[in-house]
């Protein structure tokens, strides 16, 4: 909430409203994007769903990337990498270890 809210009660719902489960799970099936809140990835079965499942599986194992200069490399790893995970060729975790090394041996 900004400090300048000028109706810092409707803030504080909308917020609620937001993180809750019912909010963010509208939100993420609606814009495509994975919750951060278990629950909410619970709720929207996103292991059920092959793509979804790739990706949650890979949030116990990514490690943070920084993006400076080397957006294009952390790009080219998740395009050759992602893909083989989705499809099943490799573990998410094999994927992931993989697009990790070609991004810290990037030159």
């Amino acid at each position: 909430m900004f400090a300048g809210s000028e109706n810092k009660e409707l803030a504080k719902e909308w917020i609620k409203y937001a993180c809750g489960v019912e909010g963010m799970t509208t939100w993420c099936s609606g814009a495509g994007c994975l919750p951060s809140r278990p629950d909410v990835a619970e709720a929207m079965d996103v292991e059920s769903d092959p793509v979804w499942k790739v990706h949650s599986e890979m949030t116990s194992i990514a490690i943070p990337w920084q993006l400076e200069d080397t957006c294009s490399i952390i790009n080219s790893a998740c395009q050759n990498f992602l893909p083989l995970a989705v499809s099943g060729e490799l573990s998410a975790q094999e994927a992931m270890q993989q697009a990790n090394s070609e991004i810290a041996n990037a030159d």
